[in-house]
């Protein structure tokens, strides 16, 4: 039995090292990129890439004034994520999303704010 299962394991063994060298070969051998790829690469469009109306430091004072006008506690919070991102369902604005976390780690115990390229803010409820 051992026989065998040695012999099946080096047969698989030189069909795996046999099978690898043809691949490589082909590889070398094929070294020039397919004359498709070269058209397509200038016709792809370039990705628009518009720097925010507001800084994230202006969102984040913006977002943060408004936490002091509405009176929300967050002295035991940390501003765990800070992006931009797009917001909505049908019509997508670009927007600051700010979340803050407990230090707890409660579920539900978050305070996430938008800011607008306007200068509004809203505030996303939590759990």
């Amino acid at each position: 039995m051992r026989i065998i299962l040695m012999i099946l394991m080096i047969v698989f063994q030189i069909t795996l090292a046999f099978g690898q060298e043809s691949q490589t070969s082909k590889s070398s051998q094929n070294s020039q990129p397919s004359p498709v790829t070269e058209r397509r690469i200038p016709e792809l469009p370039r990705p628009q890439r518009k720097q925010p109306k507001i800084t994230l430091q202006q969102a984040l004072k913006i977002a943060e004034s408004y936490i002091k006008k509405e009176k929300i506690d967050i002295s035991s919070y940390y501003l765990f994520e800070a992006k931009w991102t797009l917001y909505g369902t049908d019509v997508k604005e670009p927007r600051w999303y700010f979340w803050w976390v407990n230090v707890d780690g409660a579920l539900g115990n978050y305070v996430q704010i938008t800011v607008s390229m306007d200068g509004k803010v809203q505030l996303l409820g939590s759990m």
